[in-house]
């Protein structure tokens, strides 16, 4: 039983409740749009347009936020969420806070090897759902 809300809120409470980590989400559902738009951060119009997306401005002199184009992302399904803490913004413990979302049963970005994403945290299996 894949239920996010559920999950989110788990982790928003207990993280406040049992670690001392007040946390609040800052995206959930993301537009195709909206993911394209972020992908286009740090990279060339060359690159947009190596992936198919000629019609998004490239953003070169961003940060690179996000490694997948619109459709490729579980936000772009409601599938995913992303957290900072209500304190200081990114300066919390992330690996207490990924490990309770693990516990809950999420998958957490901050342990992926190739592009950590330590506020992001999803549907384990998501593609599985989509399909």
């Amino acid at each position: 039983d894949i239920n996010i809300q559920r999950q989110a809120t788990e982790l928003l409470l207990r993280s406040e409740l049992e670690l001392g980590i007040p946390i609040r989400i800052t995206e959930g559902y993301r537009s195709i749009a909206t993911q394209n738009e972020y992908f286009s951060r740090g990279r060339s119009q060359s690159q947009l347009d190596a992936v198919g997306l000629h019609d998004v401005t490239a953003q070169p002199n961003l940060k690179k936020i996000t490694t997948v184009i619109g459709g490729q992302s579980a936000h772009n399904y409601g599938l995913a969420f992303d957290i900072v803490g209500t304190q200081g913004g990114y300066d919390i413990n992330w690996n207490i806070v990924g490990n309770l979302g693990i516990s809950i049963g999420l998958e957490w970005g901050g342990s992926w090897r190739r592009f950590p994403d330590r506020p992001h945290f999803q549907v384990t299996n998501w593609r599985q759902l989509i399909h």
